[in-house]
């Protein structure tokens, strides 16, 4: 558009030089012949003021007819993402997966403080225990499936403390519970060292394969839990030998303690009374 503009404008103020002539007026305040206007200046002057408007005119149209700039394919697909992206980092809390009850793992059975009211407390107490038909086991795996230990868990609840040993695949080994004098490796009898002044010993029976370790998959372990503020000083847990292991539990006192079996996931339940 200026490029258009330029030249008219350019042609239209240019007269000639007497029509702009400061002495155009004699003393007695006569005008020269050369100060009035011409023919050709008013032809001029008509000619510049319609070509003017036209090119006024014409510029107007043309801003009028101008189509309003749009986005680009690509800017538009840009703005549609980021859109999208904002509009899915909005989650609703009350669906987040992450939230859901049926995956929290406070919700594990075992972990459960309601399997306790279902249990009497009269089955608390110092004294030796054992499962039905010991050292047989409660119930065998399956030919070809495995039965050794694969975890160990310490949690504290309201008056007492609870240890889960969970075996893999499926089956209950039997288990025989009492205090001992000091932990002992089977077979070998040699000590174990561990914290506190009292151990109760778990020996389990029907593990498979009968000797079995790290390498197959039975976990050997001792630790003193230093994350857990409980009454538990320490655990540690055997090799299996010809079929048998024991799960130690140290102390610093003689407590009261009851033992059972959850067979959802094979897993073997050990609860502590405070007191």
């Amino acid at each position: 558009m200026n490029g258009t503009l330029t030249p008219i404008f350019s042609w239209v103020v240019t007269v000639h030089p007497r029509e702009l002539d400061p002495k155009t007026l004699h003393d007695d305040g006569r005008r020269s012949w050369w100060a009035q206007p011409t023919a050709r200046s008013r032809r001029a002057g008509v000619l510049g003021a319609g070509l003017l408007a036209a090119s006024l005119v014409a510029c107007g149209a043309a801003g009028e007819d101008e189509p309003a700039e749009q986005d680009s394919p690509e800017e538009e697909a840009v703005d549609d993402a980021g859109v999208a992206d904002e509009g899915d980092s909005r989650e609703d809390p009350a669906e987040d997966p992450a939230e859901d009850p049926a995956e929290d793992p406070a919700e594990d059975p075992a972990d459960d403080p309601e399997l306790r009211e279902g249990l009497s407390t009269d089955r608390f107490g110092t004294q030796t225990r054992q499962s039905d038909g010991f050292p047989d086991t409660l119930l065998p795996p399956s030919d070809g499936d495995t039965l050794l230990l694969s975890e160990v868990r310490l949690g504290a609840h309201d008056g007492y403390d609870r240890l889960v040993f969970d075996h893999d695949d499926a089956g209950l080994p039997g288990w025989h519970a009492e205090y001992v004098d000091e932990p002992t490796e089977p077979g070998s009898g040699h000590a174990i060292d561990m914290e506190g002044t009292a151990w109760l010993a778990i020996s389990v029976t029907g593990l498979s394969p009968g000797n079995a370790g790290e390498d197959q998959g039975h976990l050997v372990m001792q630790t003193d839990w230093p994350q857990e503020d409980t009454i538990v000083e320490g655990t540690a847990t055997t090799f299996a030998y010809e079929a048998g292991a024991s799960y130690y539990i140290a102390l610093e006192d003689v407590h009261d303690f009851d033992v059972f079996t959850i067979e959802d996931g094979s897993r073997l339940v050990v609860d502590i009374l405070h007191r």
